[in-house]
């Protein structure tokens, strides 16, 4: 679903994943199992943990960028 909201390919969508997950020492997205009924990747805990992070580093630089453009205001 996620792939499709962002016009990209199913397989351009699991090269990211499985290169995602090649850089970690345990998986950080499980493929779903296949079959007629198959789909839902499942997110591992691990995964969790990345988004978490990283959504609390998009918010520290935001302060840092608002923080340091009012330092240029003249």
């Amino acid at each position: 679903i996620a792939a499709k909201a962002m016009n990209m390919s199913y397989k351009k969508e699991w090269e990211l994943i499985n290169h995602l997950n090649a850089q970690h020492n345990s998986p950080l997205v499980v493929p779903p199992a296949g079959g007629e009924k198959g789909g839902g990747s499942t997110l591992t805990p691990e995964g969790f943990e990345l988004i978490n992070y990283y959504t609390a580093l998009r918010k520290r630089f935001k302060t840092f960028l608002e923080n340091e453009s009012g330092r240029l205001k003249v």
